[in-house]
């Protein structure tokens, strides 16, 4: 017949258990809920608390377990298995919850950097029209200063052929063979001067000027034909 103290050992023992039982329970419905949280999208903040609450309940199992361990010495090693099972789900929740946290605040954290790599390839798309605006400008000036030069070639062509739109060049040149008796008569009995003019270079945008100044000094005179040779 077993003493008084083991009869009360052996309440104690199924009193722990019961406690054990009951605080499992409690940790196996936080760890539910804070599953449902994680799967669900919830908050960062709402699943650490969620988890804070878990890791409490995973204390008092531990806590519960040990004394049921003292209680019952025949059961301790069960015990000891049971609890890292218990412990092995508590530690996959953990995972999983701390997983998800990370991932959301990295998601919040990444939400003022996006904006600024948003405003960041604006502003380079923008320089980047600046710039094929002003390659299109100073092609179109380019363009347009080789047509102008163009032109200037065409008319100076022209005043070589005699020609000069809309009508005939006023520049006619004069040969030795025209030369009539009249000028003989217009000639001086005394040396023409030395007549300056600045000669053609070549350049088409100054031959109007070159025309201009020959045809007033020289060719548009009185002076016959050969003193104009011999006046230049």
């Amino acid at each position: 017949m077993g003493s008084a103290s083991d009869s009360e050992e052996e309440v104690d023992a199924k009193t722990i258990l019961a406690i054990r039982t009951s605080a499992k329970r409690r940790h196996t419905r936080q760890a539910n809920h804070l599953k449902t949280l994680v799967d669900g999208g919830g908050t960062a903040d709402g699943v650490n608390v969620a988890l804070a609450v878990l890791e409490e309940a995973y204390s008092e199992v531990v806590r519960v377990n040990a004394k049921y361990k003292q209680a019952d010495k025949g059961k301790e090693k069960d015990a000891i298995e049971w609890e890292a099972e218990i412990n092995t789900f508590y530690m996959g929740c953990r995972k999983a919850a701390e997983e998800y946290s990370n991932k959301e605040k990295e998601k919040l954290d990444a939400a003022p950097n996006a904006k600024k790599r948003r405003l960041e390839l604006e502003f380079e798309r923008e320089q980047a029209k600046l710039d094929e605006q002003r390659k299109l400008e100073d092609i179109r000036q380019q363009s347009q200063r080789e047509q102008e030069d163009l032109t200037l070639q065409i008319e100076y062509q022209r005043q070589l052929e005699g020609l000069k739109s809309p009508g005939k060049s006023s520049f006619k040149p004069r040969f030795t063979s025209s030369i009539n008796d009249s000028d003989d008569e217009k000639r001086p009995r005394g040396p023409w001067p030395k007549i300056s003019i600045t000669p053609f270079n070549g350049d088409s945008r100054t031959w109007p000027d070159f025309e201009l100044s020959f045809g007033a000094l020289i060719n548009n005179t009185r002076m016959p034909e050969d003193m104009k040779l011999l006046a230049l």
